[in-house]
């Protein structure tokens, strides 16, 4: 190619009126073009596609210096036709990368202005703050505190209509499944804490509970201390389940017993199968009275742990993050929410002192 450049110089020299001293100024020769390379095009080099790109890379100076490239061509067609396949698939791999940035960088308000669609994560058995209610439509305090922040999302964008579509989650997969991006929010009963904002992000407080259990009447278990040597029920991947942990450590040996969801643990305290069930304080309160045995189940007054809930988002993504806050401060700033409380929780409990000063505090001024 270096030849070729030369005496094509030269030749336009001697067509412009006889011999001169050449003037060696910048003009490369034409190249094919990159994407007919990738796709099997022909090359001036005479390489196979895939090399040529190596044989045509400039150096320093900016003249091409194939004998500089460590490239070189291969004899044997089918060794050709593996690098050809590999490299294809490289750049593939790339572009799906790239269209998975692309997403991020583009923003959750973004998409959802653009797809008119908001998906939301909820626990089919997380009462009263997240279930599947009747014909399986979700239900619970979290999940009207959501669809009143997809309300002031639509209002926000200017969304004629927005669509909310729903999502089951597990205590087990609710994070990877917003970290991974199938749901944009998730609405159930996650409670902030320092080694989950490594993973995501969480909006203003929504609940302020602490984790204690349950035990059937007469069992004599009523304090911390005593559930040494007993059997514990507590749903796995909980923040309660690490309080059970951290308990241990503190010498109060509990034999945990892992359980999917709020039946299951209740289920297995009636039957006798585990000696006390853990969870938090509303929830629990909740299940006791609902179960039609309330009075067969006895609600200790010691806390295992403090649990702020709040709703679950990506990470680094300060637009949605406000526009959530925003609609949660307004619902707390204006009462409103006392509202919703009343409908879940009023035959239960009345808001306790703790709760009332997160909606003051987090009642935000615009």
């Amino acid at each position: 190619m270096w030849k070729r450049w030369r005496s094509t110089v030269a030749a336009g020299s001697r067509r412009a009126g006889g011999a001169v001293t050449l003037r060696w100024s910048w003009a490369p020769p034409p190249r094919q073009p990159m994407w007919r390379e990738i796709h099997g095009g022909p090359s001036e080099t005479g390489v196979s596609p895939i090399l040529s790109v190596c044989a045509q890379r400039p150096n320093s100076t900016g003249m091409d210096h194939p004998s500089k490239c460590q490239c070189a061509r291969s004899n044997n067609p089918d060794e050709e036709q593996e690098m050809k396949v590999a490299f294809a698939l490289t750049v593939g791999l790339a572009l799906i990368a790239a269209s998975a940035e692309a997403h991020n960088v583009e923003g959750t308000l973004h998409t959802i202005q653009r797809t008119k669609t908001i998906r939301l994560g909820y626990l089919e058995m997380g009462v009263p703050f997240s279930f599947a209610g009747r014909y399986g439509k979700p239900e619970g305090y979290s999940v009207e505190l959501c669809l009143r922040v997809a309300e002031g999302i639509r209002q926000q964008l200017g969304l004629g209509r927005l669509e909310v579509r729903w999502l089951p989650v597990t205590a087990e997969n609710r994070f990877e499944m917003v970290k991974d991006g199938a749901i944009d929010l998730e609405c159930g009963a996650s409670t902030n804490t320092l080694s989950r904002q490594k993973v995501v992000d969480f909006s203003l407080p929504t609940w302020v509970d602490g984790s204690t259990f349950l035990t059937r009447v007469g069992s004599g278990i009523g304090r911390l201390s005593d559930l040494a040597g007993k059997k514990v029920a507590v749903i796995g991947d909980t923040t309660t389940e690490v309080a059970l942990d951290e308990l241990h450590r503190r010498g109060v040996a509990a034999s945990i017993v892992r359980v999917a969801n709020q039946v299951q643990g209740i289920n297995a305290l009636a039957a006798g199968a585990v000696d006390a069930y853990a969870g938090n304080q509303a929830s629990l309160l909740v299940l006791m009275i609902e179960s039609g045995n309330g009075s067969r189940f006895a609600l200790s007054q010691d806390f295992l742990a403090y649990e702020p809930y709040g709703l679950v988002m990506r990470r680094d993504d300060g637009d949605f993050r406000q526009a959530v806050d925003q609609a949660l401060a307004r619902l707390y700033r204006s009462g409103e929410v006392v509202q919703i409380y009343e409908h879940w929780f009023r035959s239960f409990t009345t808001p306790s002192a703790a709760i009332t000063a997160m909606w003051a505090i987090n009642g935000l001024p615009e």
